[in-house]
């Protein structure tokens, strides 16, 4: 190995513990001006704060890659060039586990050129084919990838695969404009408004919402033409069980076999929801909504004893 090599994977710390955890990985790209530079950082420093202090994911386990990592020494973990972003996944490949999840999120400039979308960087480019290769090559349980820069669109269909959810501010590659998605998007995790159903836990479906929401709402306020459409890729429904908050909860049912019992519950009857709503067209309208109406109750219930009981969350 290189010297540079040698050096960042010093950096990246120890490995952690065995157990299903949650790993985030930032990639803040060139910003071309100091109003995006500053605003790509904010971003980036928000969201690995949010990780660490509200999910509780270990500060090894956030790695952020970023244009100038001189602006935040301890947070950022390196410079987010093509040869830094390698390095890292090379590395990631040989920590997570098969029980882990991986979220990984792109904060910069984008653009398309002859079909072939990319993620602006310092020096050389990484296409979304690349992207692909390297997710790839990381075993997890889940991962994620949000591109929530302009011309993000044009990543969906590269880097859809099993197991793997997809996030993009835009629908295409002709949405150049820049984007406000990642300003929600990060505010979802800082906050607790993003948690839709109440029961004290973030998932990413969750924090898609509420960002594509927040980001139509802001151009009806100021009056301007909708620039950017966010989409997510996710066939097989992972959005909705993915989490940055496993370890955690992990450690709680363990603790707490009781918790983990309504907790299970709980997911059971998301699952008979989600199963009973993907048989909608084939059943009686009254008879469709009385069981429906029953589900939700029983999760409602369930929610409440999670929020009652002791060292459950809230």
């Amino acid at each position: 190995m290189t010297p540079l090599v040698l050096a960042i994977l010093a950096l990246l710390g120890p490995r952690p513990a065995p157990g299903p955890t949650a790993w985030l990985v930032i990639v803040s790209g060139l910003s071309g001006e100091e109003r995006y530079a500053g605003q790509f950082h904010d971003w980036g420093a928000a969201l690995r704060r949010a990780a660490i202090e509200r999910f509780g994911i270990p500060p090894a386990q956030v790695r952020w890659l970023a244009e100038d990592p001189a602006r935040d020494p301890e947070g950022i973990s390196g410079r987010s060039t093509a040869e830094g972003v390698r390095t890292l996944f090379a590395d990631l490949a040989g920590r997570l586990g098969e029980a882990d999840n991986l979220l990984v999120v792109l904060i910069g400039h984008g653009s398309e050129q002859g079909g072939r979308p990319r993620l602006n960087l310092p020096g050389p480019d990484l296409e979304a084919t690349e992207w692909a290769a390297l997710l790839s090559g990381v075993p997890a349980a889940r991962s994620a990838l949000v591109n929530t820069s302009s011309s993000s669109g044009g990543f969906l269909e590269p880097l859809t695969a099993p197991g793997r959810v997809v996030i993009t501010a835009t629908r295409s590659g002709l949405e150049r404009e820049e984007t406000r998605f990642p300003a929600f998007f990060v505010e979802a995790f800082s906050g607790e408004d993003a948690d839709a159903d109440k029961d004290g836990r973030l998932s990413l479906l969750e924090a898609f919402e509420y960002a594509r929401e927040r980001t139509g709402r802001w151009y009806e306020r100021e009056r301007q033409i909708l620039t950017e459409h966010a989409l997510l890729a996710d066939a097989e429904g992972q959005a909705r069980r993915f989490y940055l908050d496993v370890a955690r909860v992990a450690a709680e049912a363990a603790a707490d076999p009781e918790l983990a019992a309504l907790r299970r519950e709980r997911e059971g009857l998301r699952e008979a929801i989600e199963r009973l709503k993907a048989h909608q067209a084939g059943m009686a309208e009254e008879v469709y909504l009385k069981e429906l109406e029953g589900l939700l109750l029983r999760l409602a219930e369930v929610n409440r004893k999670i929020r009652e009981h002791k060292g459950g969350l809230r």
